[in-house]
């Protein structure tokens, strides 16, 4: 794991075509604001990738300047040619991006093989 900042950290892995990259945060850390989007972005850049998969399962709330982060690193993700999704979202964390209206840009999954073959979860009723 990479420690990005008291309490989060990134565990990075690589697949076919893939950068995947799960967020951690412990308990009691999660109204903080890391520096995610840095963090993140070092390691695609230092990979080359221009798929990254970012799990988000242990995120318990997504308030508002974590969904700042996100949209931040969707957008330099994006202007360098490159594609996100993201899995893993809880049903709170889900709703947070519907009332941003956040939930057309970023189209959440079930899994990793959901986002590797594009089948977002609202899809799956």
């Amino acid at each position: 794991m990479i420690d990005i900042d008291d309490g989060w950290g990134l565990d990075v892995e690589t697949g076919e075509d893939w950068l995947f990259i799960t967020v951690r945060c412990q308990k009691g850390h999660s109204w903080e604001t890391p520096p995610l989007v840095d963090s993140i972005c070092k390691e695609v850049n230092k990979r080359s990738a221009q798929r990254l998969i970012l799990e988000l399962q242990e995120i318990e709330i997504f308030h508002s300047r974590l969904i700042g982060q996100i949209i931040l690193l969707y957008k330099r993700i994006t202007s360098q040619g490159g594609m996100i999704r993201l899995v893993g979202l809880s049903q709170q964390n889900q709703l947070a991006l519907d009332v941003a209206n956040l939930s057309s840009r970023f189209p959440w999954y079930k899994s990793r093989d959901d986002a590797i073959r594009g089948v977002p979860s609202m899809l799956h009723g």
